[in-house]
């Protein structure tokens, strides 16, 4: 039997931990750690490799990538068979949202300032499109796939479903209801959030709209 492996890009806030625990619960999935920042921190992808191939024949890894790593990592896993990697996309104004109340009493500033400085400083993990551009360059559809945090907010089950189906993964249990943990954050339109941040968050989405060719109205600003 081929050995088949998932790598899952964990962006924050986008139900990382809802997916890994999901398919957790079939456990012939081995796995790495849920957050591998082994190879976040330096370790070469030959030694990713090394370690993927060492486990059983279902494996399982969700990374915190950069810029920097997933240019190298997608061009060395792009000519191993059977590795698929997927990324599950959220609207940028409910990431931002959802992150500054996690963040709580540790965020110290006005809700308006947290998205200025995010904007600035991270919109890394708001601005998929460079992302998902580097991976589609070099992994087939697939391979490689894009789900939206909004079909799991509707149906998990459903969601699930698909999610196994594109990783070709026919043998698997529905995940248990009560060991989910998906939260969605209504944002506060009273917030009254700067123009210039609207600019900049509407220009992410119209770009994600564009790369992928699909209507994300519903993402805007009412």
């Amino acid at each position: 039997m081929n050995k088949q492996h998932l790598l899952h890009i964990g962006y924050p806030k986008t139900g990382t931990t809802w997916l890994w625990d999901s398919l957790k619960q079939n456990s012939y999935l081995q796995s790495f750690e849920k957050e591998d920042y082994k190879l976040a921190t330096g370790e070469s992808v030959t030694d990713y490799i090394n370690r993927y191939r060492q486990l059983g024949d279902y494996t399982l890894n969700f990374c915190p990538l950069n810029a920097f790593i997933d240019r190298y990592l997608i061009s060395q896993l792009s000519h191993c068979e059977n590795i698929y990697a997927s990324i599950i996309i959220r609207n940028p104004y409910e990431i931002l949202y959802s992150l500054y109340n996690f963040l709580g009493e540790f965020c110290h500033q006005h809700y308006n300032n947290y998205v200025t400085k995010m904007l600035t400083q991270g919109p890394w993990f708001i601005n998929y499109t460079s992302v998902i551009q580097r991976w589609s360059e070099r992994f087939d559809k697939s391979r490689f796939n894009v789900f939206l945090y909004d079909n799991l907010l509707n149906n998990q089950d459903t969601f699930f479903a698909e999610y196994m189906s594109w990783a070709k993964l026919t043998d698997y249990k529905m995940p248990l209801m009560s060991r989910t943990n998906v939260t969605k954050y209504q944002l506060n339109t009273n917030i009254n959030l700067k123009q210039d941040n609207i600019d900049k968050i509407e220009k992410i989405i119209s770009q994600i709209e564009i790369y992928m060719d699909i209507n994300l109205l519903h993402w805007r600003m009412k």
